[in-house]
């Protein structure tokens, strides 16, 4: 099993959360929803000796890949989005930009899909199809690490918004009672905003699940 370290800078006017998960030993690193002020990204990296592979996000919000192309472009590294929002980090209507800043559209390189697995790098991790808060929303499971990367799906205490395009609060709750919180009690959730929970502590916030 790969040890890995994980590192998290709150970005953006939304305080969106932007991770770097990385392998102790190499420094090869996987960096999820860079959000925004890539300078401070670029000091992160620079700082820590990282090696960036690639970029996963959790969704396709504009608060989740303001600095995306920055990152890909400086790193030459691939971008990766849940297949079914591919096409909404493409609309501003759809990405939100428009109602909360100015309109911005991003292109991701390469399409997740539901239960994909992936070894970048000897970081291995599991994707899961989430839908609620988008249609396309993705939770990122590191089975042999004990975390998982939920985005807008689960925070500390609460859930993502549904009330936006190609949201809905019943996919919301179906993604949350049969995925998300079937996990292994305690795996640590990594939110897309807020502080960190597990499994066991967000289970006892919805016992009717």
């Amino acid at each position: 099993m790969t040890e890995l370290e994980i590192m998290c800078e709150p970005l953006g006017a939304l305080g969106t959360n932007c991770y770097f998960v990385y392998d102790k030993y190499t420094k090869d690193t996987i960096i999820f929803d860079p959000a925004d002020k890539f300078e401070r990204i670029r000091k992160k990296i620079t700082d820590n000796g990282l090696n960036v592979k690639a970029v996963f996000l959790t969704h396709g919000h504009y608060d989740h890949f303001l600095a995306a192309d920055e990152v890909r472009r400086h790193y030459n590294v691939k971008v990766y989005i849940g297949e079914n929002d591919y096409d909404l980090s493409q609309s501003p209507t759809q990405n939100v930009s428009e109602l909360f800043a100015n309109k911005v559209v991003f292109k991701a390189d390469i399409k997740v899909a539901d239960k994909e697995s992936f070894d970048i790098a000897n970081i291995k991790f599991k994707a899961f199809n989430t839908p609620g808060h988008t249609k396309g929303g993705m939770c990122y499971y590191f089975y042999e690490n004990g975390f998982v990367i939920s985005g807008d799906t689960l925070f500390c205490g609460s859930y993502g918004r549904y009330d936006m395009p190609t949201g809905s609060i019943n996919e919301l709750i179906d993604s949350l009672k049969n995925i998300v919180l079937k996990l292994p009690e305690d795996t640590i959730v990594l939110p897309g905003h807020g502080e960190d929970t597990t499994i066991r502590e967000e289970r006892a916030h919805y016992p009717q699940w």
